[in-house]
């Protein structure tokens, strides 16, 4: 018996397949937005072989949606470099952006690996930094036809989201197995002021993993130096003194 997967293949080959994703295209957004069933078969349909041209048009449709409910892992697809190009050149960046950040959002050391990120960071990188500037907001009020607004601030939204999404999945990595070696890759992630001040952040809150992050990478090449880390640092102490001085409070207080 063939495998599901192998099922759909050889649907999409033969047409089938491809004209039942072109129908869920056409629903309003609100109500695609509200169906997984039908956000993962469009997300599969990106996963397998060919095809190009439609994956674009699923790929411009669904970055109207939030990240949060897409089902669009772009790490996955097979001409993945290719639908970058592309969209870079009809201008699509803040596509891009929309879903970079839901592949960085499902990007997990469990189920992904060290190239996967590596490959989602680079592309956010490339694509923040040769961007347009501007970002098609796209709306759609109810029973009416869909309204483009191009906004400057739309893009600066979007930048910020799919910054944040990144320095959670490089965090994530790091307390992963094997975390300070994939993470020692994957250094040039400092080189960006704003990914690197979020994912500061996020081992701020985590005193332990940060001091791993110190004892193992701090003041390497592409890492910060422990200068560098010192504001960093002092809220992590903070963190830890708050810490203690609840647990004396509690210890002096009635029996």
């Amino acid at each position: 018996m063939k495998s599901i997967f192998s099922s759909l293949t050889d649907g999409q080959a033969s047409g089938w397949f491809r004209e039942h994703v072109l129908q869920i295209l056409e629903m309003p957004l609100a109500e695609l937005e509200q169906n997984p069933h039908w956000l993962r078969l469009l997300g599969l349909f990106v996963e397998l072989p060919g095809m190009l041209e439609d994956k674009l048009r699923v790929l411009a449709t669904v970055a109207d949606l939030s990240p949060r409910s897409l089902e669009i892992r772009l790490e996955r697809c097979p001409e993945r470099d290719e639908v970058v190009r592309l969209l870079g050149e009809r201008g699509q960046q803040w596509v891009l952006l929309a879903l970079l950040t839901a592949s960085l959002t499902r990007c997990l050391p469990e189920t992904r690996t060290p190239a996967d990120l590596q490959w989602l960071l680079t592309t956010l990188l490339a694509v923040k930094s040769a961007g347009s500037q501007t970002a098609a907001l796209r709306l759609q009020p109810h029973d009416g036809p869909r309204l483009t607004v191009v906004s400057p601030a739309y893009w600066q939204a979007l930048c910020a989201e799919a910054v944040l999404a990144a320095a959670r999945a490089w965090y994530r990595f790091l307390r992963g197995p094997g975390g300070t070696n994939v993470c020692r890759d994957a250094a040039f992630v400092f080189a960006d002021r704003e990914l690197a001040a979020e994912i500061l952040d996020l081992l701020a809150e985590d005193p332990l993993v940060l001091a791993l992050f110190v004892q193992e990478l701090a003041g390497r090449p592409g890492f910060p130096t422990r200068q560098e880390l010192e504001p960093w640092l002092e809220r992590a102490r903070a963190a830890v003194r708050f810490i203690q001085q609840q647990l004396d409070t509690a210890e002096s207080g009635p029996s």
